[in-house]
């Protein structure tokens, strides 16, 4: 699909595992000046008309109404920028509900065009972040030249994130899901992440970052992005709560953290404290083809100094 009229949207898309810290990044790279991030915007049907959505997501769209909150702290119905957002929609396009998850690939990108390109307008940015993560998602957009799309591939040490996955499934009454299973996100972990670098690692706009670099260094690891896609660091731009964000989905943890003043970017390692002994060994075990892969220790003492 080719629109001569419709220059590409400069896209950098974020990919990978949730609880990876996506939204960390995502934060971060949002702070940029010329960079405007919504989130995982694979959700905005969800968050702006679920009454459009299947019935079982209503459902479950009602009991977490209380968590439609904006990263700048309100409801996202009554934030300002969303205002602005449905206004350049229905104004310059004819249209307000667009749906980013559409199964028909010239809908897909015609409808996440005309949403990023007025989040861009409202933003006054030039490049949008888009933190869905999902494989599939970053397939349908690549067939399009609508998109100029950089990749980043956001990794994560797979005993961590599983860690952080049963944490979850404990917190919501879903300790007991597969969904939430320590050892089947680990083999999730170990198999998507070894397919994504083998699928995208010749590819020029393709970025690999780790987690534990990110945050450790944070500067070093965005120099090393933005120069790919033409861009410098801004003054203060790890300092995510010095700025407004507008992200609607995300890890909400992390957006209610991105407005504490004292907040600061320090790495989570309570996995390596709490895993049992079972849990470390057996998870090594089933992870280690990609905790080799991406320089991942084996064990937990080195887990704690890893660089």
């Amino acid at each position: 699909m080719k629109d001569m009229k419709r220059p590409p949207i400069k896209l950098i898309y974020i990919l990978g595992l949730g609880h990876s810290g996506t939204t960390l990044l995502d934060l971060v790279l949002d702070s940029h000046s010329q960079i405007v991030s919504a989130g995982e915007v694979y959700q905005f049907q969800y968050f702006f008309y679920p009454e459009c959505s299947p019935k079982e997501i209503q459902k479950k769209n009602q009991l977490k109404q209380r968590q439609f909150v904006c990263t700048c702290g309100v409801n996202v119905n009554e934030c300002g920028f969303w205002s602005r957002v449905k206004e350049e929609l229905s104004n310059n396009y004819g249209i307000w509900q667009v749906d980013p998850r559409s199964d028909k690939q010239d809908k897909f990108v015609s409808e996440n065009y005309v949403l990023m390109e007025a989040i861009l307008k409202v933003s006054g940015k030039t490049f949008f972040c888009d933190n869905s993560k999902s494989l599939e998602r970053l397939e349908k957009l690549l067939k399009s030249d609508w998109f100029d799309i950089s990749i980043i591939h956001l990794i994560r040490d797979g005993r961590g994130v599983a860690f952080s996955h049963t944490k979850k499934g404990e917190k919501i009454g879903f300790a007991n899901s597969q969904r939430y299973n320590y050892y089947q996100v680990l083999k999730t972990w170990n198999n998507q992440n070894i397919s994504i670098r083998k699928k995208y690692e010749n590819n020029d706009n393709y970025i690999l970052i780790r987690y534990e670099d990110f945050v450790d260094n944070p500067q070093a690891c965005l120099v090393q992005i933005l120069n790919k896609i033409g861009l410098s660091l801004d003054d203060n731009q790890i300092n995510i709560n010095q700025f407004e964000h507008h992200q609607f989905a995300g890890n909400r943890e992390t957006m209610s953290q991105s407005r504490d003043k004292k907040q600061t970017i320090s790495r989570d390692l309570s996995y390596v404290k709490n895993l049992t002994f079972k849990e470390w060994w057996l998870g090594t075990i089933l992870a280690c083809p990609a905790l080799k892969t991406f320089n991942y220790p084996m064990t937990r003492n080195h887990a704690k100094l890893n660089k």
